[in-house]
């Protein structure tokens, strides 16, 4: 799904529990601190790793679909991200949106996947538009464009066209609003 290379990281937190991670980025090592997701509704966590490796497909140490990713380095800033980042959940009305995972009908039944940047973006500007006050998190890492199901990609593709026939029409109504304006002036 993701290549044939994955890279995995242990991450230990306080109470000596370990749980692997997964992450596209090669710059994690043992010993930092990371920011990651701990439930499927976005809270996260600080934790260090203790063991970080790359993995062929078909050796990694927990299922690809089912793990999780790293969020980013702690940093000095860490501590703060979390808290404001699990108050602002907590503080929601309406339960947070896992845009990482989607499911597709194939031909061979339904597929889930994890989505790609593009379809990321594409799913925040649709809720943008919707104005739904949904949060919108990301469990785990982004799938590349052309490792999703085709069906997956035709339906990207049909949400693009419905997201710029949107716009040009907002834009269309924009312009006879400015002439509707000079109609008066």
């Amino acid at each position: 799904m993701f290549g044939n290379k994955h890279t995995y990281c242990k991450v230990k937190f306080d109470d000596e529990k370990t749980y692997w991670y997964r992450t596209n980025d090669y710059g994690f090592r043992a010993g930092m601190k990371v920011i990651v997701p701990i439930t499927g509704n976005g809270l996260w966590k600080i934790g260090t790793i203790v063991e970080a490796a790359v993995y062929k497909t078909e050796d990694v140490p927990y299922p690809l679909i089912r793990t999780k990713g790293i969020v980013g380095k702690a940093g000095f800033f860490g501590e703060s991200k979390v808290r404001s980042h699990n108050a602002l959940i907590k503080r929601s009305k309406y339960p947070p949106i896992d845009i990482s995972l989607a499911d597709v009908q194939t031909r061979n039944g339904k597929v889930v996947y994890c989505t790609c940047a593009r379809e990321r973006e594409l799913f925040r500007k649709l809720e943008a538009i919707n104005k739904e006050p949904y949060i919108l998190i990301e469990n785990y890492p982004v799938s590349k464009e052309s490792e999703i199901p085709v069906e997956a990609r035709k339906e990207m593709q049909r949400r693009i066209k419905l997201l710029q026939e949107r716009e040009l029409q907002k834009w269309n109504d924009f312009d006879e609003l400015m002439e509707d304006l000079d109609q008066y002036n």
